[in-house]
């Protein structure tokens, strides 16, 4: 029998793939009549295809599908809208445009294999599925919020001590997403005990409102959109709906972080306020922020930091902007494409630090402290070398190219993609009343076109591992000591 969530899955996937296929279609035109290189121009509509493709297999309401989707949107399909709207041929403003939108092909249909495969693939029964327990969701609220706002703000505090590197802090950094836990098990708990009809209260107001302004006090963008994503995606994945009132609201804000936000947070980057500590932040931001709210001083410091920020300028640099290459990952790939073509070749034994830099320091202790990105990216000389700490991004599906070539961008993503859709498959990738999954969506996979070959790695044997078995320990002890306790005080009362 067919449910009510499989059939709106199925509804929203066909919407979804028929918008972007009518989406795609138009730009192809336009892209002709603007005179882009017409086998450039192939590949792309090619990589899209096979990523909805493989979207339309899983469906909307699969986490590997909404990842499937994302990242081929942020590869190809956002550079390609975003080209016409320009009135720029695709395949201008590269180096190696043929090549590195053949790598974009070559990667998208790998995944579609990859995710046919894993399909067919039987895993056993997934770890994590539907939760509707209220008691299991206000207790995993309270706790996961606890320890994931707490080490956001251990991070803070220890900033501009020298001990917030890779080789340091990065044992229990990644336990600050729990704090998004916290708010997605909120937002469940009241969509449940509301019956749809309330998604918001005072603690949870304070939870989003306390990890945005964490998010903004590390200069991150993602930190401060990601509490965010959650609380919509969970609204969204429980209640198959996002009502009016929120998608306005997500509209506007959506608006304000890309007008303002996304380039405040630049500009205390280009201040050099990430690394410091919270109470010299807290100065310096009561220094600099009246500044700032003066319009001309704000347009100052957010045209000097956008003009610095990249190496790359795919839409010509007037027209580049501070959010726009975050989804945009065909033109991050394309420089280290081009001086691998010209024969620059790299030593095979740097994809073993993808590994070493997510081992435990007692089994690592040399383990890298700097990114295959900055490594690659210092080398060729994107990135100078003084610039450490500032972690460039460099997608995985370069970093293939550069140290392994075609064998890679084939054999290589096929089998890392294969695995990875079966950690996810076997984790439980149904999203719907799945809190779990949306927290996978919400803390990680949203941004899939960046993820590095560290980033898969660290997903595989490190990542997820750990906040399956938090999370599993969790509810053990939710369900041994908290809930006996709560049914020994109902016993008591009866007597």
């Amino acid at each position: 029998m067919i449910t009510a969530s499989q059939q709106s899955a199925a509804k929203s996937t066909k919407v979804i793939a028929m918008v972007l296929s009518v989406i795609m279609a138009g730009t192809a035109i336009a892209q002709i009549g603007i005179g882009a290189n017409f086998s450039v121009l192939f590949l792309a509509l090619f990589a899209m295809a096979t990523g909805l493709a493989g979207f339309y297999l899983l469906g909307a309401y699969n986490l590997a599908g909404l990842w499937c989707l994302l990242y081929v949107l942020g590869h190809v399909g956002i550079a390609l809208v975003v080209k016409t709207l320009y009135g720029q041929p695709v395949d201008s403003y590269l180096y190696a445009p043929l090549d590195s939108y053949l790598i974009e092909a070559i990667s998208s249909f790998m995944m579609l294999l990859a995710i046919i495969f894993s399909l067919w693939t039987n895993v056993g029964k997934p770890i994590f599925s539907r939760t509707e327990d209220t008691g299991a969701l206000m207790f995993l609220s309270w706790s996961c919020f606890l320890v994931g706002a707490s080490v956001l703000l251990l991070l803070r505090i220890v900033a501009g001590k020298g001990l917030t590197s890779r080789g340091s802090y990065g044992a229990i950094a990644f336990l600050g997403s729990l704090a998004y836990m916290g708010i997605i098990a909120r937002t469940a708990y009241l969509a449940i005990t509301s019956h749809g009809r309330k998604f918001l209260d005072l603690t949870l107001f304070f939870m989003l409102v306390f990890t945005t302004i964490l998010g903004i006090l590390a200069d991150g963008k993602e930190a401060t959109a990601v509490p965010w994503l959650c609380f919509f995606s969970t609204i969204i994945f429980f209640t198959r709906k996002l009502p009016r009132r929120y998608a306005t609201f997500l509209i506007v804000s959506g608006i304000f972080f890309t007008l303002l936000v996304a380039p405040l947070i630049h500009i205390l980057r280009g201040l050099q306020l990430r690394e410091a500590s919270l109470t010299k932040e807290v100065d310096l931001m009561e220094y600099y922020l009246p500044l700032l709210l003066q319009p001309d001083r704000f347009s100052f410091f957010a045209a000097r930091a956008e003009s610095s920020n990249n190496y790359y300028h795919y839409f010509g640099s007037p027209k580049a902007n501070v959010l726009l290459p975050r989804f945009t990952s065909v033109q991050q790939i394309d420089p280290v494409i081009a001086a691998a073509d010209a024969g620059d070749k790299i030593d095979k034994n740097l994809a073993l630090a993808a590994v070493e830099a997510n081992l435990p320091k007692f089994l690592a202790p040399n383990k890298p402290t700097d990114t295959i990105a900055d490594t690659i990216l210092v080398r060729e000389g994107y990135v100078p070398i003084y610039s450490k700490g500032n972690y460039p991004t460099l997608p995985f599906s370069g970093e293939m190219y550069a140290i392994f070539g075609w064998g890679g961008i084939t054999a290589g993503v096929f089998g890392v993609f294969f695995i990875y859709l079966l950690v996810l498959k076997k984790v439980g990738w149904n999203l719907y009343c799945n809190i779990f999954s949306i927290f996978l969506f919400g803390s990680s996979l949203y941004h899939s076109n960046e993820q590095s070959m560290e980033d898969f790695v660290g997903h595989i044997i490190r990542v997820f591992p750990a906040y399956v078995l938090i999370i599993i320990g969790l509810m053990h002890v939710y369900h041994v000591f908290v809930r006996r306790a709560l049914r020994a005080q109902e016993s008591y009362a009866r007597i």
